[in-house]
């Protein structure tokens, strides 16, 4: 996942000196798409050893300088077309701490992308892991995240794990992590905070990358935040109504708040909420309440067929949605860029809206009562 606005000319060479005996992660879709571009050869042969060699020439350069080097595969994708559910242990508090075993029962379901890149089943993934392990005594770990690879990268920085994350996603600089990307034997670009260089403000980049449509907006991709806006690209084509997108909308919200970690220490399945951690450089850019504010431009921005072009209309329904989220959405004296807050209190303006409407939009707008 990218960003608009990003300088590529800002990015400085990696030498020895920044990754020489540090701890490294390497985000293991840039070796997929690696394999995808060069390496269809060696996939059609179903070789592990072969796959891991050529796996291996990939990473040699990182491997030898760092002191350890961490390989991370995506796991478990998010909602797509195909998958419309959230599972459940990614919304229910009691299911955070698994043990080990519920975390190899999870992961069975957990190698979309390594089955697409590799053509590979569960137990062969976990075979190509421990021969890339073998080739690297002492300093290579391959192992694949519950979920998002990129929240479990971010996790390691925060925790001191690794020092350095080697990746292309540009969205993980969101989390303060000194950023390598386009690494390729001794050599890359690193990218951290200060490189961000943003066409509007920094909080329109972070509502962008929440819900890029790419990783957390489920049923439909094509969802972009551009000067100040968000489109569709079409209309709300599958979700039908107005009422099915807003629910959508909660729906990835909540997958953002409640992602799974692998915690490497207790080898138990955790939760991280980067959002709301007060410590994390995340937050400073990211008020609590952003999520409702995101919400309301979603609203008050996506082409349906009922005008939503009254503030508080969109005040009321993001209520509803920080309802469902549990969170606490105040607008006094909060602004975003080219939108102006309107208090969420003021009920008789709804009402007004709402009794000048037909009885077909009252319908739709019912749930927001």
């Amino acid at each position: 996942m990218g960003f608009h606005g990003l300088s590529q000319n800002k990015g400085v060479n990696i030498t020895k000196y920044y990754i020489k005996n540090q701890n490294v992660a390497i985000d293991g879709y840039n070796i997929l798409f690696r394999f995808r571009r060069q390496c269809a050869d060696v996939v059609a042969t179903g070789n592990l050893d072969l796959i891991a060699k050529k796996i291996a020439q990939f990473i040699k350069g990182t491997v030898y300088l760092a002191n350890m080097t961490y390989l991370v595969w995506d796991g478990k994708g998010l909602p797509t077309k195909a998958n419309k559910s959230v599972p459940k242990y990614l919304l229910q508090q009691e299911a955070l701490n698994q043990n080990a075993a519920q975390f190899k029962e999870t992961n069975e379901h957990s190698y979309d992308l390594l089955l697409k890149a590799f053509w590979l089943n569960a137990p062969e993934v976990q075979r190509l892991n421990q021969i890339l392990e073998n080739m690297f005594p002492r300093k290579l770990k391959a192992f694949i995240a519950p979920f998002e690879c990129d929240y479990q990268l971010a996790w390691m920085h925060q925790q001191k794990i690794v020092d350095f994350v080697i990746s292309n996603d540009n969205d993980l600089v969101l989390f303060g992590i000194p950023l390598i990307r386009y690494f390729d034997g001794f050599n890359g670009e690193l990218l951290t905070l200060s490189d961000l260089d943003f066409e509007g403000s920094a909080q329109d980049y972070i509502i962008q990358q929440v819900l890029n449509g790419c990783d957390y907006f489920p049923y439909k991709c094509g969802l972009t935040y551009n000067a100040g806006k968000f489109n569709f690209n079409g209309d709300l084509g599958e979700y039908g109504t107005l009422d099915k997108c807003v629910q959508a909308l909660i729906t990835s919200l909540m997958v953002m708040r409640y992602q799974m970690i692998l915690d490497l220490r207790t080898k138990k399945l955790e939760n991280w909420q980067p959002i709301l951690d007060e410590d994390n450089q995340f937050v400073k850019f990211m008020p609590k309440n952003a999520l409702g504010f995101v919400s309301k431009e979603v609203i008050l921005l996506s082409r349906t067929d009922v005008q939503i072009n009254n503030r508080t209309q969109a005040n009321k329904i993001i209520q509803s949605v920080a309802k469902v989220l549990k969170m606490d959405v105040k607008g006094e004296n909060v602004k975003l860029p080219g939108i102006e807050w309107v208090d969420i209190s003021c009920k008789s303006i709804y009402d007004e809206f709402l009794s000048q409407q037909n009885d077909d939009v009252k319908e739709k707008w019912a749930y927001a009562e």
